[in-house]
């Protein structure tokens, strides 16, 4: 599965391609968080780690934009983060089945 949330332009080109991601993903024992924790802007995406139970994540960074978690759907573990502006959804799956390789091991 994937959440995201819509704050800022590159995030909302960007939430799509997470959620075709996660459709091509389903049934691998992943989600695919977006957040963007620029907090002095959009406090929302502190918010939503938060109610996660994934408020570290927030800590560790904070003011950056554009982030895609790739959690462990059992245990939210993160197993992985996207960053960058030229994102695929193939990059995107990419990096999520690299992400379960080196877990699986």
């Amino acid at each position: 599965g994937a959440m995201h949330a819509d704050w800022r332009g590159a995030c909302t080109s960007r939430g799509p391609k997470v959620v075709a991601a996660a459709s091509e993903m389903d049934g691998r024992g992943v989600k695919l968080v977006k957040a963007d924790l620029t907090d002095r802007e959009n406090p929302a995406g502190k918010a939503t780690l938060e109610t996660m139970g994934l408020g570290g994540l927030y800590a560790e960074n904070k003011g950056k934009t554009g982030l895609v978690y790739i959690l462990d759907a059992d245990s939210g573990e993160v197993l992985g983060t996207i960053r960058g502006n030229s994102v695929t959804t193939a990059s995107i799956v990419e990096d999520v089945s690299a992400a379960l390789v080196r877990v699986e091991g």
